[in-house]
């Protein structure tokens, strides 16, 4: 393979000349599925409003000192209605007396309205009273109800905890009134009452001490939303396997030389010998010392800094990483931990050590599956815990053991539907006798995707080991990697626990080299761009994304460096509501012509920083970024009422649609591309992290002649897309939606020919693009951590 030295580049958009403003659209026409007939119009609005009778009961029937909470209704929103475009029809019946009243999501369909007064229900009745004048709200709603809570707890145990959760009703005077009144109601009954912190939109309480009377009145409280157990948490370290020690030579930092600091969030890291000159003086402990086992936290840390020597492989190419401990789980021989202790220890740790320490790896979790709609409440606190201390959590994907009994694999642990972590699966490194899964093969106990809503986790895959069952014993068998146990031994084990460090330790390798403020975007975008499938791999092209994420990344250093046979440019920007970027004259070399047809592998990933609001069930991810890539003709003149962009692209064709795209190379398994290719048709779907990778010569005959045939010129468009919660938020609350993206584009000769590299870096000139090298660091600088070992 050549070698790469040619570092990637960032560019810049041309200003004035690929800014675009957003231009109006629609023509006010009822759709199909909302031309329903005057009888059914009619009966609807009157079943609404005989549900709005009973909850005008409920309003006067409440005691004085709870009188002020609003009553809820839960609305069932037509499967065709969801879309932001239709939503504004919804609140048109229900936004009254000044009041936005639509509050939140319970999931993808089901809306939740405040009704804070009978004056409240006045409005609306008089909007219900003409049907045909609201006749599109009315036919997005297919059932209206009184909203009741989500309970899962049947009988209460006195010595087990609670996790409350009140309705958030988006204003902060109310909210806190609400909490108080809730607070109050359970001192009165004796229960203990603690607030939680998951995150500040999320209004969560921790009871214990409740009587079947406590819990009944707690039940009725007007706000409550959610009653369920106060969730445990476990780690997965079954018992070790022993390994003959071949003499893995102990690695110390060298002098005048800087290295990254990873944290580690686990059950402690043991000082052997190994470890010892990477682990800094300062820690962060919350389990008292009686009460550690260190073992995962060890095996973790050393597979941060071992990795590569430990499986004697390449995968990483860092030279060595600081360790942060941050002991935050007990043996669970001796203790258990609750959720939102988990959640204050994980918060407490980064936020005391968030300039220090930028990449933290968690391989820690739950046996519960993620839900299908709703994101869980310990992935909204890690979401809120980075972006708002500005780091990133590379967290597991989550173990299961279905494989045990031939039941298929579950979906990712609650927890790993974080949307802002980069979760990581497992994949295999060898097969053993009885392993079931075949090498370099998704982990038989690596749960899978899709997360919440559709979402595509987990996002990256590395080696975790293999397992099966002795078909003789029944027992489980393990092909483990290796790492150390606190004694210092060689021992071996199996998890996405172990697949995460790996990841962990090449983020904090990338960010080392690079000579850049921080940025988790770039980060993850870099490692997500790299990241291929095995040639073994021999799963159906829909089912890798599924298993294995989008793959698993490249070294370090082929991550940062081209060869001259392909260029990797990156654009960093941030979108404001209103305007898109269509960058014309992109540059692709005309030497990637033969035969007069385009030719080449495109490679694109975005990586954005999505709006996100916990209040919105399915809907939590608030806002959207579309990308396309392809060809045009010539730029043209643009003219009419509703265009506010002067200058368009003629004859334009996005090259990313699957659609252009021979199906017998998209179903193929085998081959040079089977490693990258990547055809997904996201749609209309929220994801964070989005990628395609096309080869044109895999695309269809007629295809190629239409889009490819040259003096065809090449464009990028990046458009944003809001919610509309998020948008009516912004207008209330008064700040300004945007989104920042972090944008990779590679472009590459797979014949291996042409100088791809110098040809489109003579391009960016030729068309007034601002470029340069990525910034790497050319002169060693000692972090402060170094002064602070042992």
């Amino acid at each position: 393979m050549e070698k790469k030295n040619l570092p990637i580049k960032i560019f810049e958009k041309r200003k004035n000349v690929d800014e675009r403003k957003t231009e109006g659209g629609g023509d006010g026409a009822l759709p199909p599925w909302a031309q329903i007939s005057d009888e059914l119009l009619y009966t609807r609005s009157s079943d609404f409003k005989e549900i709005l009778k009973k909850t005008s009961e409920k309003l006067t029937s409440r005691d004085s000192f709870r009188d002020f909470i609003p009553a809820v209704i839960k609305i069932e929103m037509h499967e065709k209605a969801t879309a932001k475009s239709h939503r504004s029809d919804i609140s048109s019946l229900f936004d009254v007396n000044h009041r936005h009243n639509l509050i939140g999501l319970t999931d993808d369909r089901n809306i939740l309205v405040a009704i804070n007064d009978l004056e409240d229900i006045k409005e609306i009745n008089k909007k219900l009273n003409q049907p045909t004048k609201f006749k599109k709200g009315i036919a997005s709603i297919v059932e209206m109800v009184t909203f009741d809570p989500i309970i899962s707890v049947q009988k209460v145990d006195k010595n087990e905890p609670l996790r409350v959760s009140l309705i958030n009703y988006h204003n902060y005077q109310l909210n806190e009134a609400i909490s108080k009144t809730f607070i109050d109601l359970c001192k009165k009954k004796q229960i203990e009452v603690k607030k939680v912190n998951y995150s500040p939109e999320l209004i969560m309480f921790r009871l214990t001490n409740l009587t079947t009377d406590g819990f009944n009145d707690v039940k009725e409280f007007e706000a409550i939303e959610t009653i369920t157990q106060m969730p445990k948490y476990s780690i997965t370290l079954d018992e070790l396997s022993s390994k003959e020690a071949t003499g893995i030579p102990i690695k110390e930092p060298q002098k005048g030389k800087s290295y990254p600091v990873v944290g580690i969030l686990d059950s402690g890291i043991k000082d052997i010998p190994h470890l010892k000159p990477w682990i800094v003086s300062d820690n962060f402990l919350k389990i008292p010392s009686d009460r550690i086992d260190p073992s995962h936290g060890t095996f973790v840390s050393s597979i941060v800094i071992y990795g590569d020597e430990l499986e004697n492989k390449d995968y990483i190419g860092g030279e060595g990483c600081y360790l942060f401990d941050a002991t935050i789980f007990p043996d669970l021989k001796k203790d258990s931990i609750e959720e939102f202790e988990l959640v204050e220890h994980i918060r407490e740790a980064i936020e005391k050590n968030k300039e220090q320490v930028k990449i933290w790896n968690l391989s820690l979790g739950t046996k519960d599956e993620s839900d299908l709609t709703t994101f869980s409440y310990f992935g909204k606190a890690l979401d809120q815990i980075q972006e708002q201390h500005n780091v990133i959590i590379c967290k597991s994907a989550g173990n299961c053991s279905n494989f045990t009994v031939n039941k298929p694999v579950a979906r990712i642990s609650k927890s790993a539907d974080s949307v802002r972590s980069l979760v990581v699966g497992s994949m295999t490194h060898e097969k053993g006798e009885y392993d079931h899964s075949d090498k370099f093969h998704p982990s038989p106990f690596s749960r899978i995707g899709k997360g919440p809503s559709s979402i595509n986790k987990p996002d990256l895959t590395h080696m975790g080991g293999n397992a099966g069952v002795h078909p003789i014993t029944g027992k489980i068998v393990t092909t483990g990697v290796t790492s150390f146990s606190p004694t210092g031994d060689l021992v071996t084990n199996v998890g996405t626990s172990f697949s995460t460090p790996r990841i962990s330790s090449l983020l904090a390798g990338i960010n080392n080299k690079l000579d850049e403020e921080f940025n988790p975007l770039l980060l993850k975008a870099l490692a997500i761009h790299s990241a291929k499938y095995p040639d073994e791999l021999t799963l159906p092209h829909t089912e890798k994304l599924k298993y294995l994420g989008y793959g698993m990344p490249a070294k370090i250093d082929d991550i940062l460096y081209n060869d001259p046979h392909e260029i990797t440019l990156i654009l960093q920007d941030k979108l404001i509501k209103g305007n898109w970027i269509e960058i014309p004259d992109l540059p692709f070399p005309q030497s990637l012509i033969e035969d007069g047809i385009y030719h080449g592998e495109i490679i694109l990933t975005v990586v954005s920083a999505p709006l996100l609001s916990e209040t919105q069930g399915g809907e939590y991810c608030q806002s959207n970024l579309e990308v396309r890539l392809g060809t045009y003709d010539k730029l043209k003149t643009r003219s009419g009422k509703m265009v506010r962009n002067d200058i368009g692209l003629e004859n334009s064709e996005n090259l990313l649609r699957d659609a252009l795209y021979s199906e017998v190379h998209k179903k193929s398994v085998t081959g040079d591309f089977a490693r990258e290719r990547t055809l997904i048709r996201y749609g209309d779907k929220y994801q964070p992290v989005k990628k395609y990778a096309v080869n044109l010569s895999e695309m269809t005959p007629t295809n190629k002649v239409k889009h490819l045939t040259a003096p065809k010129k090449w464009y990028l468009h990046v458009e944003g897309f809001y919610r509309d919660f998020i948008a009516t938020r912004s207008e209330v609350d008064g700040f300004e939606l945007s989104q920042e993206f972090c944008l990779i584009i590679t472009i590459r000769d797979n014949k291996k020919k042409q100088n791809v590299y110098d040809q489109a870096t003579k391009l960016l000139n030729d068309n007034g693009f601002i470029h340069n090298n990525i910034n790497l660091k050319s002169e060693v600088k000692i972090p402060i951590s170094v002064n602070q070992l042992h």
